[in-house]
């Protein structure tokens, strides 16, 4: 559950992903939904940044995307703090 998405996350920042990585594919941002009940509407950059904001914070996460050391020392991932610490990043 939670550590293995905080070591996830950890993993793919110390291989160089960003929040810029954190999206959705280009055609759900810009193709509207062809049926349904939301038909003709998509997800815009400015509703994604929305919902990634809410994500992090929920996750306990800085407004990067990136776990806050209170949230890896809670987890017992102090590895993974050091590996973000190493990167600067902490």
């Amino acid at each position: 559950g939670e550590r293995v998405n905080n070591l996830a996350k950890v993993f793919n920042i110390t291989a160089g992903l960003t929040k810029k990585d954190d999206t959705f594919p280009k055609r759900i941002l810009t193709e509207p939904i062809k049926a349904g009940a939301s038909k003709g509407h998509y997800v815009s950059q400015e509703e994604l940044d929305m919902m990634l904001n809410e994500y992090y914070e929920t996750r306990s996460w800085t407004t990067e995307g990136v776990p806050t050391a209170e949230k890896l020392a809670a987890l017992n991932l102090n590895d993974a703090a050091e590996a973000l610490k190493k990167k600067g990043l902490l």
